[in-house]
């Protein structure tokens, strides 16, 4: 009979378990110390990043870093680089490691500057930065690690905040818009969702807008038609797969009304619309009843030709009736505030 000792294991050495590694020991260490190494670090495997976004708290602190990479196959890759502590051998270095648990928002130090400005939430740094730029009456934050890690954010910082959404024109934009309201309720004082206008393409995002030419105004005027959380949801499980959306958007309307529009904002921030009416102009907030009966009425009057149409579906948005009568100075509307 064979010795089948001659497979018995060496001495001291164990078999490792499939499946099972050992935990990292490193830990991020936030703030990053005054005396901690420059970062971001490089990467051992991947080229020079193409995107460097600096996350900093309230304070303006440094945090860490978010890196882009792109790929050989046209792909990109996000790592977030912190600055770690091993709290075995006390050594410290950057590492390509996440933040632990509540991990920080990009933007806290904007957040901190303006505390009562709204807040606009996007999906990534790049389009946060651009909704930035375009939104210059909010602040624009993103979470790291995108649609996946939303639970994992400190979301606590928007509470009481009025918060819009801007997600990207694609179905992961939309997960993460659920999932970042979801995670808001109870926090912000309220939570809309932006809608892309019609016609934009796949994954277009705040980033994309800037890089077409997006004036300010434009830019506003599509924050100004975010509608309520739940109504976006309401919507969206009111149409089967697949079925075409006969009314239009509120995002279309006030786009497509824009030229007729003057926005500007009050000493406290606050936006309004200066719309006309007949011979003479309102002014109301943004978001107000009388301006949203407004849009209604003028998207009607502006499109009336097409619910008139022989086999023509559905109706126009605030379309009250095919005999109703649409004319300059016919708006029910109050006084000027």
């Amino acid at each position: 009979m064979a010795d089948d000792r001659r497979f018995a294991p060496l001495p001291g050495v164990g078999r490792r378990q499939h499946g099972m590694s050992s935990p990292d020991p490193w830990q991020p260490v936030v703030p990053v110390p005054d005396d901690a190494p420059m970062g971001p670090p490089r990467h051992r495997y991947r080229a020079d990043p193409s995107g460097s976004w600096v996350y900093r708290d309230s304070l303006g602190r440094l945090l860490g870093y978010v890196l882009r990479f792109d790929q050989p196959d046209g792909g990109k890759e996000f790592l977030p680089a912190t600055y770690c502590q091993n709290p075995a051998t006390g050594a410290r270095q950057w590492r390509f490691k996440a933040w632990l648990p509540l991990r920080p928002l990009y933007g806290l130090d904007r957040l901190a500057q303006r505390p009562t400005a709204p807040v606009v939430v996007c999906e990534g740094e790049k389009a946060a930065d651009a909704a930035g730029e375009l939104l210059q009456d909010h602040v624009a934050v993103t979470s790291p690690n995108g649609a996946k890690s939303v639970g994992k954010a400190d979301w606590a910082v928007l509470r009481g905040r009025i918060v819009i959404i801007w997600p990207d024109n694609d179905e992961e934009g939309r997960t993460y818009a659920g999932a970042v309201a979801k995670a808001l309720r109870g926090i912000a004082a309220s939570v809309k969702v932006v809608s892309p206008p019609l016609g934009t393409r796949e994954k277009w995002d705040a980033a994309d807008a800037l890089e077409d030419g997006w004036e300010r105004a434009k830019a506003v005027a599509l924050i100004a038609s975010a509608v309520a959380d739940g109504e976006s949801t309401a919507r969206r499980a009111s149409r089967s797969p697949g079925s075409r959306e006969v009314r239009p958007r509120q995002s279309d309307q006030l786009l497509d009304c824009l030229p007729e529009l003057e926005l500007w904002h009050s000493p406290d921030r606050e936006a309004f619309v200066t719309a006309p009416i007949g011979s003479h102009v309102e002014n109301w907030r943004v978001g107000s009843p009388e301006f949203s009966e407004w849009l209604s009425r003028r998207c009607f009057c502006k499109h009336r030709h097409r619910a008139e149409q022989p086999g023509s579906q559905g109706r126009v948005a605030g379309h009250r009736g095919a005999g109703e009568v649409c004319r300059p100075g016919a708006s029910r509307l109050p006084a000027p505030r």
